[in-house]
């Protein structure tokens, strides 16, 4: 970050901030620069839904979050 561009005084502010309000503001810049798109949400919505949906029927299975990540670190 080139820091000299930005008032010291805020920099001290944001590097007060616990990790989690420091990512609600990252996730405030981003969605400042690229907007949703509504009719992406609404599919990404349905979407879920739908697998959930097939989840709970027993359509599809899943695993522990252990597990998955244990496999996903070997790849």
């Amino acid at each position: 970050m080139h820091r000299a561009t930005i008032d010291k005084t805020i920099l001290n502010s944001l590097e007060k901030l616990s990790p989690v309000d420091k990512l609600k503001l990252v996730d405030f810049l981003l969605l400042s620069i690229d907007k949703p798109n509504p009719k992406i949400e609404k599919a990404w919505e349905e979407e879920a839904e739908d697998r959930f949906n097939a989840y709970e029927r027993g359509e599809i299975k899943s695993e522990p979050y252990e597990i998955f990540m244990k496999r996903f670190s070997q790849a």
